[in-house]
């Protein structure tokens, strides 16, 4: 059977690209080496939404760093072993922490995310969409700190300026969003017009079974080489032996570089390490109708890094960026640290866990995918990279992806997801 193209990584957004091109017409043979979604896309803590769009290194994260490596609101962590590694991000990261960087990022991850809802509702319809996500706001919550109040406005100000409106909630109005939070001087802001998936596994597996009823193929397959001559990908091969196609899709997360074509471009790209808990949800944690105008579906603590979720399988707990190379093993108290978090947070709720997880975010240094066609390499197209935004970027991913392969335009270069964009500077 003759293929049109191979997409490499069945994540969310290998399976979201795989989708919408065999619907476009393409044959579509999608590749992966474990399950749908077992890496990241299965982890993540489920975010959607317009509200996404503050890249992870801001004008005074350096002043930040401290807290988030050695106080009590530690998030970051980084191995020994790992120490060059996160030392050069570092530097990278730094770089980025300007206020020209951080509106590109910002209108740069705005062109994926803007739409990211409606984007989801027509790629899966709206009958498989309704059991799968719940709409909703997502509220913030900052510390009462100077400090945190100026991140506060940062955030605010960056989504107003395009059209995301961001509220302040009153005390009053979190404690009946959140029954049994934990009475504290804080300051919390909520962003309508967003969702959170309720079972990641099972989105996963729905764009997949989705993908198969429109014809395309998957195959379990660990990729090792992609072959170039003349210019083109003439090849994969792997462990299920060589595959050809016209166009080969690239999105296999943290992975991707490895596979890539060798040249002269900088790509960087970090294999950031996150960890959740689930908890049992015994009872509702979050309010079910709307109080004072709006439902929250997420709980995001911008000051201590972390996201409550409850999703169909329980309460998920997400958190810490550790940089540590992917084959280390877990570091088990993190996971006891993010249930004290809970516990801070809902003192009073019942506390069950009932399975923990850690896996590799592909991170860059600005927060943005890169999406591009390869400049040696003109029949692959790279969609990696998301970090922590790849639920909220992947219906417009998909469609950038069937986009330049529909086109010769090399404007591709030119746009914020370019390949080249490190090495330009």
């Amino acid at each position: 059977m003759s293929t049109d193209c191979i997409v490499i990584g069945s994540g969310v957004i290998g399976c979201a690209t795989a989708l919408r091109l065999q619907r476009e017409g393409h044959s579509v043979l999608l590749l992966d080496a474990s399950r749908p979604g077992a890496g990241a896309s299965f982890g993540n803590a489920g975010m959607v939404g317009p509200n996404a769009v503050v890249p992870m290194a801001t004008p005074g994260f350096w002043r930040q760093l401290p807290a988030l490596l050695f106080g009590d609101r530690k998030s970051v962590i980084v191995r020994p072993h790992a120490l060059p590694d996160a030392l050069r991000w570092l530097r990278l990261s730094l770089k980025m922490a300007n206020e020209a960087q951080l509106l590109r990022s910002r209108d740069g991850l705005h062109r994926l995310h803007h739409q990211a809802i409606e984007g989801w509702r027509e790629l899966l319809g709206e009958e498989a969409w309704t059991p799968l996500f719940h709409p909703g706001s997502t509220v913030s919550r900052h510390e009462s700190t100077r400090a945190e109040a100026v991140m506060a406005s940062l955030a605010t100000r960056l989504r107003e300026q395009i059209g995301v409106s961001t509220r302040i909630i009153t005390p009053a109005t979190i404690a009946r969003c959140f029954p049994e939070i934990a009475a504290e001087r804080a300051i919390f802001t909520a962003v309508d017009h967003t969702a959170a998936v309720r079972d990641p596994a099972a989105l996963l597996e729905t764009l997949r079974q989705n993908f198969i009823a429109a014809g395309g193929r998957w195959q379990r397959y660990r990729a090792e080489r992609l072959a170039v001559s003349e210019g083109r990908i003439r090849s994969l091969t792997g462990d299920g032996g060589r595959l050809h196609a016209d166009h080969y899709i690239l999105a296999a997360g943290h992975a991707s570089t490895a596979l890539l074509p060798t040249s002269n471009l900088h790509i960087p790209l970090i294999a950031e390490r996150g960890y959740h808990i689930m908890l049992e949800r015994s009872r509702p944690l979050f309010a079910d109708s709307p109080q004072d105008g709006f439902t929250p579906c997420v709980l995001h603590d911008a000051s201590h890094k972390c996201v409550i979720t409850e999703m169909s399988g329980g309460i998920r707990v997400s958190g810490f960026a550790e940089y540590a190379h992917p084959g280390s093993p877990a570091r088990r108290d993190c996971y006891d640290r993010l249930e004290r978090y809970f516990r801070q947070r809902f003192p009073r709720y019942p506390r069950v866990r009932l399975s923990q997880w850690y896996g590799h975010r592909p991170s860059t240094p600005d927060s943005l995918p890169y999406i591009d066609r390869h400049p040696t390499a003109a029949n692959l197209i790279c969609a990696f990279g998301h970090g922590h935004y790849g639920m909220s970027g992947a219906p417009a991913t998909a469609q950038r992806v069937s986009d330049l392969i529909a086109s010769a335009d090399d404007s591709a270069a030119r746009s914020p997801f370019s390949l080249r964009r490190f090495t330009d500077e």
